[in-house]
């Protein structure tokens, strides 16, 4: 009988530790146990299910879309808005702003592509330029290549399979003997020594140069077996139709399947004399930190917050130089907030947004964020991603819209994440 008591007494405190360790994913606060009721539950006709949850104490008022992605019909896509980039001179104040509200974009895409039944705002930007701070891909092609820091992004897979990594775009241009060069950015400034990748889907200067005259540049044309610009962890081949003059501006694209290479100093010096007009330029653009990936779809955000099952925060908002992605100064108050996982077995998508800066919900900080997913999730979730908050934060389920913040309108966002009903 003692020996039983001791094994039963070995067996509860087994369970115990179990628990504990379970709810060592979930500990936020001093007193952990918020509870999460489910208020209203609306099912759409693809199978995604919208649920409104309220947390009393806190509290909070959170909505989250859960979609079925392994309905083959049900596809993620990634956009931009007025599907254009915004180009950037360092931060001024320019014309070359696109951003567009994600009502205006849903309308615009199901004009052309069909029916979007889901739909929320993307990563971070520049609010004066439109300027986003990280990589867009759209049908396998590299839109935008943003600061060149390494964040969190969603990558989706030419089988609609997501992966959410900390990866950062490198785009190398390449001569015929083989020299190369890597791009400082695709439609932003072009700083001392900096080779710069303008692109047709540069807003605001009518296919022109936005670099000063103190360089050299190339203007190239996509080669005809090549579909689109910039393959994404890929190569894409270009042949020089014009060079322009040392301290002069190139001529103007004139038409989408055009770029414009533009250098300084030592740029400079590595086009004027390894490319002249007929050559063969390569273009490699790889995701460093998703390599492995062939991608199809691919919007930023700033914190995997949730990787591989634990809960990541301290660790996505750490020192760059921490493995981290840097810390974004807000990431441990309590904001309007947006976000996106999904499950184990990568079979279910979540778009969701957390209510702030109103009395029915103060906001979350992004560790209770992690906390609701797992909590409400009954720890299905494999990775998670914030999206940019705050007044950006949109959520769209079919024609219902959701803004999480105070402002009664939505803002203009310059990227966002879609499913699309093909």
């Amino acid at each position: 009988m003692k020996y039983y008591r001791l094994f039963i007494f070995a067996c509860l405190l087994i369970f115990v530790i179990a628990g504990c360790q379970k709810e060592d994913k979930l500990y936020i606060t001093a007193e952990p146990g918020y509870v999460f009721d489910i208020v209203q539950q609306t099912h759409f006709l693809n199978k995604s299910v919208l649920y409104q949850i309220e947390e009393q104490e806190s509290p909070w008022t959170i909505s989250l879309l859960e979609i079925d992605i392994s309905d083959p019909k049900n596809m993620i896509k990634a956009g931009s808005a007025n599907d254009s980039v915004s180009w950037e001179d360092f931060g001024a104040i320019n014309s070359g702003a696109s951003l567009e509200t994600l009502r205006n974009a849903v309308e615009r895409i199901e004009k052309d592509q069909g029916t979007v039944i889901a739909a929320i705002n993307g990563g971070f930007f520049n609010t004066s330029t439109g300027f986003g701070m990280d990589p867009v891909v759209t049908n396998g092609e590299v839109l935008s290549s943003g600061d060149g820091v390494a964040r969190g992004i969603l990558f989706v897979d030419e089988n609609n399979v997501p992966s959410i990594r900390v990866a950062s775009l490198t785009n190398t241009v390449i001569s015929p003997g083989g020299t190369s060069f890597d791009a400082n950015n695709m439609n932003g400034g072009r700083a001392a020594n900096y080779l710069s990748i303008l692109t047709p889907k540069m807003i605001g200067n009518d296919g022109a140069s936005t670099s000063n005259r103190w360089g050299v540049e190339l203007r190239i044309e996509l080669l005809e077996e090549e579909p689109h610009h910039l393959r994404a962890n890929g190569t894409t081949k270009y042949r020089v139709i014009d060079k322009g003059a040392e301290w002069t501006n190139v001529s103007p694209m004139t038409n989408d399947r055009q770029l414009i290479l533009s250098g300084h100093g030592i740029a400079h010096h590595f086009l004027l004399d390894n490319f002249n007009v007929g050559d063969m330029v390569e273009i490699e653009s790889t995701f460093i930190g998703a390599e492995d990936i062939t991608i199809k779809e691919a919007l930023p955000g700033w914190g995997h917050f949730i990787k591989d099952e634990f809960n990541a925060t301290a660790l996505a908002y750490s020192d760059v130089s921490q493995g981290g992605e840097g810390s974004m100064f807000h990431e441990y108050q309590r904001h309007p907030r947006s976000f996106i996982a999904y499950n184990r077995d990568k079979t279910i998508l979540y778009m969701g947004v957390v209510e702030g800066r109103v009395d029915h919900s103060i906001g979350m900080d992004i560790n209770e964020v992690a906390y609701f997913l797992f909590k409400f999730l009954d720890f299905d979730v494999l990775d998670a991603l914030n999206l940019d908050g705050g007044g950006s934060s949109t959520l769209m389920a079919e024609k219902l819209e959701i803004i999480p913040s105070p402002r009664s309108f939505q803002r203009s966002i310059a990227n966002f994440l879609y499913i699309i009903r093909e």
